[in-house]
């Protein structure tokens, strides 16, 4: 009786979790850029000087795609660890 019991709040679970998930996946817009795609990203907490610092850099252009959703940054010159793509938005000029 308790392993059925176990079994049917584990299949609870699941679905709950899999209804989460959906929800999620139907609010979030993919991104994917392409090289030379010009990019903002966002600033790191380490780098800003105060609560009124800029949120976000740039623009940058985008020199090589790694991956699905790993960018190598140019801002005239390399710079030396990759993005993801949550980190990165389109810039218009």
């Amino acid at each position: 009786m308790i392993e059925e019991l176990r079994d049917c709040a584990k299949i609870k679970s699941e679905a709950v979790k899999r209804q989460m998930e959906m929800k999620h996946q139907s609010k979030v817009l993919p991104r994917q850029f392409k090289e030379f795609d010009l990019v903002i990203r966002r600033s790191q907490m380490n780098t800003m000087d105060n609560k009124f610092a800029p949120k976000w850099s740039g623009p940058y252009r985008i020199k090589e795609v790694i991956g699905n959703k790993a960018y190598q940054l140019l801002d005239g010159g390399i710079i030396p660890q990759t993005w993801n793509v949550a980190s990165l938005k389109f810039y218009f000029s």
